[in-house]
């Protein structure tokens, strides 16, 4: 499954991505954000793409949450 598939961004969309930071121990946290550009190269949202692992219990928990341009919250969905 490719990131475009998980973050349900359209094949006719790009994705780029703007920022990166990891945290924790051996970067147990992770934290992506993403400009989402229509077919024209038009910025038409930003989606934030987080992956986080437990050390103690080794569980992980991942999601995101798609922007639309006015910075409001369309989607939110948790990939564990």
């Amino acid at each position: 499954m490719t990131l475009k598939e998980i973050l349900n961004v359209p094949n006719n969309h790009e994705i780029v991505q703007t920022s990166y930071r990891g945290k924790g121990t051996m970067a147990q946290n992770e934290y992506w954000e993403y400009d989402e550009l229509n077919e024209n190269g038009e910025k038409v949202g930003r989606i934030e793409y987080w992956h986080c692992t437990n050390l103690k219990s080794l569980t992980s928990d991942s999601g995101y949450k798609k922007y639309n341009t006015s910075g409001q919250l369309v989607k939110e969905k948790s990939l564990s």
